[in-house]
């Protein structure tokens, strides 16, 4: 991808010489530079943008918020407001143009370009998912499937073209009635009624596969099909009625690699950014793992050297799943990266990566001011080699637990909000000394809210007894054990958070690879 192009409207001068300036010397593409709203509007269709600066307060007859509704409109560009006004009826007034974040004025200059580089990014995710939902809908209406949507109560929402011309239905008449007065299922072999276990689907949220049917239509039509009922859910994942397709197996295998592709795609993305399994700084060793929810990961952690005395670690965890939060993931891997060309600092952060209060207030800072709804939990670590001293700042994520040689293990204890929630940011950093064989884990609480087939949670109880009983074996036999474990606790093939789990160990020699000399994917253990 070559350099983010970016129109810049702003009526005063000075400043908008000075965004120009800015953004070229930071490697952006300024396509120009427009004073008021209907020059805004006119530049969108002729120099299309990647991304536009908006000044709230401009010349003539459209203010920025008005000349952003009307880009809205017509366009995808994402823009950012510019602004010395920060009064709540501003922001509510700009809030409903839906901007992809606020720089105030006089702006700083990393803040501008973080504010910049999630916008683009939030962007090209909106994008893709548009792409997708209209690739999606437009399968639903070509494929030879037919698609029969109902509520809880049975009665037709949606029908796709094949399945109403398939089960010779008309779109009002079906849009009135239940489907299971529309429709007669038998089994081919016996020609017996079949029992289509809605209550499997609509109370325990599972899909029921119904093969080598026989549907009986309100036209006369008998059709040979294999059904398969999905829950379908609404976008807090309630469960809002189900889902009917009607297919033959050439159709269910399409659309089975079809799905599997999206998902190995996003399972790639995803562990593409984890360390590898079994990574060491000098002797602080790691091992850990992340299963994913059923629509992708929004969990990441890392484990990196900061320099010859300093090792740093953390783990987030992303509110919500799919694209979105995986976006998000590799949004803060990359905030969170040690640039060696700037001294080590975390470049869009403008922190010291060995501290760690300081990198999550910077987050805060940067999250919050964006005024958008990404929340996060985040555990962020610094180990000192030369005092074996190790540095905790955790915001809103399970409290880590710590196990020292031949005691039982202990939580250790330190408050602070999620990171994006408040400006008001108080979490305090806790200093604890490591002896050799000491282990710490992080974890995620989808782990430890994970539930059995009696709606029983995993709890961190549990997980707690599971660190204790894996105490003598080597880390990472003992975290591939609580994986199995946990795993096994769950019972079923799905999951509806993500669990993950990170571990560090102090030890006399690592005998495991340096961590900056192992790029690539983490391996599951």
């Amino acid at each position: 991808m070559g350099k983010a192009r970016i129109l810049i409207v702003e009526n005063e001068d000075l400043v908008a010489q000075s965004l120009n300036s800015y953004l070229a010397r930071t490697g952006y593409e300024v396509t120009g530079t427009v004073a008021t709203g209907e020059e805004a509007v006119d530049q969108i269709s002729e120099v299309e943008p990647d991304l536009v600066i908006m000044d709230i307060r401009l010349g003539g007859k459209l203010s920025g918020i008005d000349a952003a509704g009307l880009i809205k409109d017509s366009s995808s560009v994402p823009i950012i407001y510019l602004t010395a006004y920060a009064d709540p009826e501003t922001l509510e007034k700009a809030g409903r143009t839906e901007p992809f974040g606020y720089v105030l004025k006089p702006f700083d200059g990393m803040a501008l370009q973080a504010t910049i580089e999630m916008a683009l990014r939030k962007s090209e995710a909106q994008n893709e998912l548009k792409r997708t939902k209209e690739q999606m809908s437009s399968i639903l209406q070509s494929v030879g499937d037919g698609i029969v949507v109902t509520g809880v109560n049975g009665v037709v929402e949606y029908i796709n073209t094949t399945a109403t011309r398939l089960l010779q239905l008309t779109g009002p008449l079906a849009l009135s009635k239940s489907i299971f007065k529309l429709l007669k299922i038998a089994d081919a072999k016996s020609g017996e009624q079949v029992a289509l276990h809605v209550d499997r689907v609509l109370v325990e949220g599972e899909s029921v596969d119904l093969p080598n049917c026989v549907v009986s239509t309100p036209g006369g039509a008998t059709l040979d099909v294999d059904i398969n009922l999905e829950p379908h859910r609404d976008v807090s994942g309630a469960i809002r009625g189900i889902v009917f397709a009607f297919r033959d197996a050439s159709q269910r295998k399409r659309i089975g690699e079809l799905v599997d592709k999206e998902l190995m795609t996003a399972t790639s993305l995803h562990k593409s950014l984890l360390p590898p399994d079994g990574a060491s700084v000098r002797n602080l060793v790691s091992s850990g793992f992340v299963v994913s929810a059923s629509f992708g990961a929004g969990d990441v952690y890392n484990f990196f050297r900061i320099d010859d005395e300093r090792a740093g670690f953390y783990m987030v965890d992303v509110m919500g799943h799919g694209i979105s939060a995986t976006s998000m993931a590799l949004l803060l891997s990359r905030l969170l990266a040690p640039d060696p060309a700037r001294g080590g600092r975390m470049a869009f952060l403008d922190a010291d990566p060995g501290s760690p209060l300081e990198v999550v207030t910077r987050l805060n800072d940067l999250f919050h001011s964006s005024a958008g709804q990404t929340f996060f939990t985040i555990c962020y670590g610094v180990f000192e080699f030369p005092t074996s001293t190790l540095k905790l700042v955790r915001a809103g994520h399970p409290y880590p637990v710590l196990l020292k040689a031949g005691l039982a293990p202990s939580e250790i204890l330190s408050g602070g909000y999620a990171v994006g929630i408040s400006s008001v940011f108080d979490v305090p950093a806790v200093e604890v000394a490591l002896d050799l064989d000491d282990r710490l884990f992080i974890y995620s609480d989808g782990l430890v809210d994970c539930a059995d087939n009696k709606s029983e949670s995993y709890s961190k109880e549990r997980l707690t007894r599971m660190i204790a009983s894996t105490a003598d074996l080597p880390l990472g036999e003992a975290v591939a054990r609580i994986r199995r474990n946990v795993v096994e606790w769950r019972g079923k093939g799905s999951f509806d958070d993500d669990m993950t789990l990170f571990a560090i160990q102090l030890t006399a020699t690592s005998g495991f690879k340096p961590v900056d000399e192992a790029p690539g994917p983490a391996r599951e253990p």
